[in-house]
């Protein structure tokens, strides 16, 4: 039963866009910026216990969301960059006469 007006609920949503940001690479990060917020605005600390419980499966949504994410950016920057990939039987041929690895290791 806590009346929050619609500036504080904008407010909180602002402090957890920013401060969650990059929050998918660490494990149960959320629970760490969702106890900092809740201090920040007197907000009682008991609800954390509640989404503990659930916390890992919403960390993988969250992980498959920014996998997700990053596939479709990547997909989308080499689609507008082309096709870099193309090379020309002169290079070919450079690549194709490299020694081996194992003998590019051997300093005898």
């Amino acid at each position: 039963n806590i009346d929050l007006s619609f500036s504080q609920q904008a407010l909180i949503l602002f402090t957890l866009m920013i401060t969650s940001k990059g929050i998918a690479g660490v494990s149960r990060a959320s629970i760490v910026v969702i106890a900092s917020t809740l201090a920040m605005f007197q907000l009682p600390e008991a609800g954390i216990l509640l989404i503990l419980a659930i916390d890992q499966f919403l960390d993988m949504g969250r992980t498959a969301t920014n996998v997700i994410g990053n596939s479709i950016a990547t997909a989308v920057i080499a689609r507008t960059e082309g096709n870099k990939d193309e090379f020309t039987e002169q290079e070919g041929i450079m690549v194709n006469n490299l020694p081996p690895a194992n003998q590019l290791a051997d300093n005898s």
